[in-house]
């Protein structure tokens, strides 16, 4: 699976796609519990 990952242009593109969409996910999850901290 990761070798099918790793040489497929479009496994490669979903992959960086999850990542970035994690990372994306994680920062407004802190955005959020921030905000909600300071009211």
């Amino acid at each position: 699976m990761f070798e099918f990952i790793s040489f497929s242009p479009f496994g490669q593109g979903l992959a960086l796609g999850l990542f970035i969409g994690a990372n994306v996910g994680v920062v407004v999850a802190a955005i959020l519990a921030s905000n909600r901290y300071e009211q």
